[in-house]
């Protein structure tokens, strides 16, 4: 993914190279309501600054933005919307000055993989007064961001049929590794015109607090912005006043915002411990997951970043998570059960679903406050067992023969093709290894159900299978349920009525 970040950015360049500049717009003056760069700051303008920010953009948003003149607060100038969901946008922006009179119209897809993302852009403007005026504009860009401290911005804008382009480059830094305090750059190049004469701008965004952000920004000319933008969790506004190099407002922008939910200490303080969020993770767990005909696969990392994310967000009194149809391996189990213990510890409560569980399910669920079992569901709790298939007799009877080279007498690999049967070197490290999982996970089940050593072993030994009613009665589940009347379950067992917060909205 680096190198192809690094091309593309190449061709971009060379591509500025070969054009030279006519008179339009500069990144500046057509998003002159951005509080900061696109790249560095909620997303900016939906795709329509830098298209590459659409695959950032987890919830289908709307923003509109509007500016008033000093001493004219009643008429609205210069206006804009814009509209966009997952790797795809829509910009409208009205442009009226002394000097000019049109619409910006763009649609922007945007699409990457991980910290590193790339859009284009296709943009149209319509003048009213001159109808050949109408001009259309290419844009590609691209973004990079570093584990939330550096992000890279580049943006690239052609006229088509013109000659008219523009670079234009933007930096964020974080020296804290959190949104507290952020520090921006930005430069927008056109051909033709001399670095010292490009515009260019630096500022910062301060956020004391979960949505409340501060943020100045000082430009080449010596005008300057400050804003205050605040977020109500799903919907936020923001005011801007611009100042003039004489220190004075000439203009205030104002926005709206509504969309996916975002962090806010409003809707944290106002909805504290009054939510539960719902994660079912029905399918098979892996660490990739394919873009096309893979709906069944569940990214591990996502899982945990889910947990994690709720574990830490106020609003969530609880974590419920349905286990139905799940496949995983047991190394995923563990970890996703170390990271629901450490929600626990931060005051969280934890209510797993199960239906048909195994060994490695029922110890993933082990570790909640509350385990609902279906009524038509059971538990298999047969222990561990291990084997292999031996292709020697096949071999044999088909003429090949297999001679291993081997230097350890626990190098085993080979024993598929030269053995009939386990060897007791094999054996053995199999049953040290099926000794410390049986371990563990006795040890870790009998700590959160309150049952002994002695009484988990002769449940496994004598019985191995459990109804519903049976794995009540000897407290390895605490009451039965369906995942779809989770919410008068999870009254019941709470003794509260939380309402469901989507995993994409913590």
């Amino acid at each position: 993914m680096k190198k192809i970040q690094v091309a593309v950015y190449a061709i971009l360049v060379f591509m500025t190279a070969s054009v030279t500049v006519g008179q339009a717009l500069s990144s500046y003056e057509r998003f002159d309501f951005l509080n900061a760069p696109p790249s560095v700051f909620q997303e900016g303008a939906l795709g329509t600054a830098n298209p590459a920010n659409l695959y950032f953009l987890k919830n289908p948003e709307s923003r509109f933005n509007w500016t008033m003149e000093r001493g004219d607060n009643r008429t609205i100038r210069n206006w804009s919307f814009h509209g966009g969901l997952h790797g795809f946008g829509f910009g409208m922006i009205r442009h009226r000055s002394d000097k000019y009179s049109f619409n910006d119209y763009q649609l922007s897809l945007g699409f990457g993989r991980g910290s590193n993302a790339f859009g284009i852009g296709y943009a149209w403007h319509t003048d009213k007064n001159n109808q050949d005026a109408s001009e259309k504009y290419i844009t590609l860009s691209a973004v990079s961001r570093s584990e939330g401290i550096i992000s890279l911005g580049l943006t690239y804008r052609k006229l088509l049929g013109g000659y008219w382009s523009e670079i234009y480059g933007e930096a964020g830094f974080r020296p804290l590794k959190n949104s507290l305090i952020t520090f921006f750059g930005d430069i927008s190049l056109r051909r033709g015109e001399r670095i010292s004469d490009s515009p260019t701008s630096i500022g910062f965004i301060l956020e004391p607090a979960r949505g409340i952000n501060l943020i100045g920004r000082y430009f080449r000319d010596r005008t300057f912005t400050l804003a205050l933008s605040v977020c109500l969790g799903k919907a936020g506004i923001t005011a801007q006043p611009h100042y003039g190099d004489d220190k004075k407002m000439n203009r205030l922008n104002c926005s709206f915002r509504y969309g996916g939910m975002r962090p806010s200490i409003i809707d944290e303080a106002v909805n504290r411990n009054k939510k539960y969020v719902p994660i079912s993770l029905k399918g098979s767990v892996g660490y990739n997951k394919y873009i096309l005909f893979d709906s069944g696969t569940i990214r591990f990392m996502d899982i945990l970043a889910d947990i994690r994310a709720a574990a830490d967000d106020p609003r969530i009194a609880a974590l419920v998570l349905n286990l139905s149809g799940l496949r995983i391996y047991p190394e995923h189990a563990w970890e996703i059960r170390e990271d629901l213990k450490r929600a626990k510890v931060l005051g969280k409560q934890i209510i797993i679903f199960i239906d048909n569980a195994g060994m490695t399910h029922y110890h993933l669920a082990s570790v909640a406050d509350k385990i609902v079992l279906d009524p038509s569901g059971s538990l298999r709790l047969a222990g561990f067992a291990m084997g292999r298939t031996y292709l020697k007799g096949t071999l044999d009877k088909l003429g090949l023969g297999f001679e291993p080279w081997r230097c350890n007498r626990y190098k085993s690999a080979p024993e598929k093709y030269s053995h009939t049967e386990m060897s007791e070197a094999d054996r053995e490290q199999n049953q040290a290894y099926i000794d410390d999982r049986y371990e563990l996970v006795r040890e870790n089940i009998c700590l959160e159900r309150a049952i002994t050593i002695a009484q988990f072993d002769r449940l496994i030994d004598d019985i191995a299978y459990f109804l519903a009613d049976r794995a009540i009665e000897l407290n390895l589940v605490d009451t039965v349920g369906r995942w779809s009347d989770r919410g008068k379950i999870i009254e019941n067992l709470t003794g509260a009525g939380l309402g469901a917060v989507s995993r994409k909205d913590i």
